[in-house]
């Protein structure tokens, strides 16, 4: 590690434990960061003093950003990540610097630094280092994690309803993803509404049963898996699934050999652990990455509406896409006309995502089905059901 991540360390450190004293060296505008460096003048090498000066207001600047960044909490969550991951290289997220004041008291000389991070880079590393950062509502996870003990499964998803205790297993996985900034789901405590259905309650359901589950408990994505413990190994298979399209987005299989004496069930839940923590590693930046460009693009999507019996069901969906259709950043009616109208909605994401959301949204305010729209445009057409 550089001089400069040890003297980065160090500071953000001290600045986790004394921050209402240390934030007055600190104000950012934008990516525009003001902070303070001061060095004694030895034996008169004031030029010397400058460059310490100087290193100590840079360090100042970007440690309080980085940590600012992440936010309180997510900073101790993930500090032995950060120091090992993002400091031993974070000068290099310093895109530009000026002094832009200079004032010696007696020995002592004190600069002012404006400096700017090369906030793309910042990302980047976050995202590699699989650091999880605190934008808008954190990401639910719903975890499906059997436990086979001698051969004989066990997963609560076959009858939720009467499942009463979690697994160790899926205690263990929840602790090490919250710690990563996740929102895991208690599923003994969210009970959905809907009836859960019969092609979810095996072992191993099919991918978009999956998903149709992590719907109904409101979660962004599911971890669905198996946690394998006999008298000389432990093996955890599990994988990534999104809630709202059923695709796959990370996983694997970790399995550790149990050395001879290993038989209490402290040591083993230990072990079990160390692969939660290795598979959560591993799936975080690839999880974090997918997100991040799916919340990024906004996409202008034609929706057009046939069925209408009045003007009122118009005003009932537009206002179902506009607060309740998760990543709907705006919607304007464009056309309404006897019995159909259109509308145009901002979407952050891709059209088969919006659809999803609204044909799979569990308060959906109209029987729809969907139509083959005109090239890209979505059409949903109402049932007649009256």
């Amino acid at each position: 590690m550089s001089r400069f991540a040890r003297t980065l360390l160090t500071g953000i450190t001290l600045f986790l434990i004394s921050l209402p004293v240390y934030c007055n060296a600190l104000e950012e505008t934008t990516r525009d960061i003001l902070a303070m460096g001061s060095a004694e003048i030895s034996e008169g090498n004031v030029a010397s003093a400058k460059k310490l000066a100087l290193s100590r207001g840079l360090q100042k600047g970007v440690e309080g950003f980085l940590v600012n960044r992440l936010g309180g909490q997510g900073a101790v969550n993930n500090f032995e990540r950060l120091i090992l991951e993002v400091l031993p290289k974070a000068e290099e997220l310093i895109e530009n610097f000026t002094i832009i004041s200079e004032y010696q008291s007696g020995k002592n000389l004190n600069l002012l630094v404006r400096l700017k991070i090369d906030e793309t880079m910042m990302e980047e590393r976050f995202r590699m280092a699989g650091l999880l950062v605190n934008e808008g509502a954190p990401l639910k996870v719903l975890f499906m994690v059997a436990e086979i003990r001698e051969g004989t499964p066990s997963f609560w998803w076959e009858e939720p309803e009467a499942s009463r205790i979690m697994g160790s297993t899926e205690i263990i996985l929840q602790n090490v993803f919250r710690e990563k900034g996740f929102e895991p789901i208690n599923w003994l405590q969210n009970i959905p509404d809907a009836d859960i259905p019969e092609e979810v309650r095996v072992l191993e359901p099919e991918n978009a049963s999956i998903a149709k589950l992590g719907r109904l408990y409101e979660a962004d994505l599911v971890i669905h898996g198996k946690n394998r413990i006999s008298s000389d190994s432990v093996g955890l298979a599990v994988s990534v699934i999104g809630a709202d399209d059923g695709l796959f987005m990370g996983g694997g299989t970790y399995f550790v050999d149990i050395e001879e004496g290993i038989t209490s069930q402290d040591q083993q839940m230990e072990i079990l652990k160390k692969l939660a923590v290795s598979f959560a590693d591993d799936v975080t930046p690839e999880i974090l990455s997918k997100t991040a460009e799916t919340q990024k693009k906004i996409n202008s999507l034609t929706v057009s509406l046939e069925g209408l019996s009045s003007f009122k069901e118009l005003l009932v969906f537009r206002d179902f896409l506009k607060n309740s259709v998760k990543g709907v950043a705006s919607v304007k009616q464009k056309r309404v006309k006897r019995g159909s109208a259109s509308l145009d909605v901002e979407f952050k994401g891709e059209r088969d995502l919006f659809v999803s959301r609204v044909m799979n949204h569990e308060d959906l305010p109209l029987p729809l089905m969907e139509g083959k729209g005109d090239g890209e445009g979505i059409l949903f057409l109402i049932e007649n059901i009256r």
